[in-house]
């Protein structure tokens, strides 16, 4: 790592309000993880993941005692310089992650694979905020927009209440074709997916999560499917050939990507010419507030992710697709918990075509 590139990380990793929270809470001296959460009214592990990554910048250490861990900083003069300078306060915030988001890719996909190894053991849990909650997962599948009769064709095992659409429904799948699923989780989609198509067509799902794919494969096993197949991987880069697939369905899971456009763009190499994208997911109305796209719980919640509508499609028209429509739009509200305020986000569907 050359000099600027370690001033960078270093500036990216201190420019984060609640960072500079802590920094400030730091300089009067130590303290440990409930003190900082108390006084910044925040979750204690928002609290630890931005300790960690101040820790990794060595900008704080950690010292035990008794029972508990308290935090310090490594060099007081230096944060009291970066709190109390205007001038330097400003090039900060220039320095922060592009389309804002302040969180790095690899701790991005930990959390998400954390996440969503914790659901596969625990059979259940609604993931995006748009859902509701409190519910079993087979209410929770009718309220997300699967048909009750579909759901009954399928292992029980496999639904989980995730997702924010119903993507499989609007994909009009025919007998005999290649279907995709981004996300596949427990295999919701790819199970449904597999009973349009038929014997002579094929679903596979891919999971970045080791765990969902086992539990899916297990499913699979035990009920008897010959058509479907789940694999291990990620969207930025499919393991799928060019040109392989027919359609591609995802429900609520690019949203959880930090890299969008190549998620789209491995959807246009992986599918055959004229072929069919269809896509449920979570995008915003205006920009996010900072603590939301800081916060690891959000990201793995399908809210801190979320594009704006416009800047969603955008990416989708950008990776070569053509046809690009919004078939269907809900909107609904999250807390922002920073300031008690209401932030207006919208659960959409969308199809576009792979144009020659």
């Amino acid at each position: 790592m050359t000099i600027e590139e370690d001033q960078a990380r270093f500036l990216r990793c201190i420019g984060e309000p609640t960072r500079l929270g802590i920094l400030k809470l730091l300089v009067e001296g130590e303290k440990c993880v409930g003190e900082l959460a108390s006084v910044l009214n925040k979750e204690q592990s928002l609290i630890s993941h931005h300790l960690r990554a101040l820790k990794e910048c060595n900008i704080v250490k950690d010292e035990q005692e008794a029972q508990n861990v308290y935090y310090k900083l490594t060099d007081v003069r230096l944060v009291r310089l970066i709190i109390y300078s205007e001038t330097l306060m400003k090039e900060l915030s220039l320095c922060q992650m592009s389309g804002g988001e302040l969180m790095e890719e690899k701790k991005i996909k930990e959390v998400v694979k954390g996440r969503y190894a914790q659901l596969a053991k625990q059979d259940q849990e609604s993931c995006c905020s748009s859902c509701g909650s409190g519910v079993g997962p087979l209410s929770q599948a009718e309220v997300i927009g699967y048909l009750r009769e579909d759901l009954e064709h399928i292992p029980e095992e496999a639904i989980m209440g995730l997702g924010c659409g119903n993507p499989t429904d609007i994909a009009e799948l025919k007998a005999g074709e290649m279907v995709l699923d981004l996300g596949s989780g427990a295999g919701v989609d790819v199970f449904l997916a597999a009973n349009r198509v038929g014997p002579t067509g094929k679903a596979i799902g891919v999971d970045m999560t080791e765990e969902m794919v086992d539990k899916a494969k297990g499913i699979a096993r035990n009920y008897g499917y010959r058509n479907v197949e789940f694999r291990l991987g990620e969207m930025e880069k499919l393991p799928v050939g060019d040109e392989s697939v027919d359609v591609i369905i995802s429900n609520c899971v690019i949203n959880l990507s930090p890299d969008k456009s190549k998620v789209f763009q491995e959807a246009y190499r992986a599918l055959k010419p004229k072929g069919r994208l269809i896509v449920s997911d979570i995008v915003s109305e205006g920009v996010l507030p900072d603590e939301i796209k800081g916060d690891p719980d959000a990201w793995a919640g399908c809210i801190a992710g979320a594009l704006g509508q416009q800047e969603y499609l955008e990416k989708i028209k950008k990776a070569g697709f053509g046809d690009v429509e919004v078939v269907s739009s809900r909107e609904f509200y999250i807390e922002n918990k920073a300031n008690q305020t209401k932030e207006k986000l919208l659960s959409i569907t969308v199809k576009a075509y792979k144009t020659p």
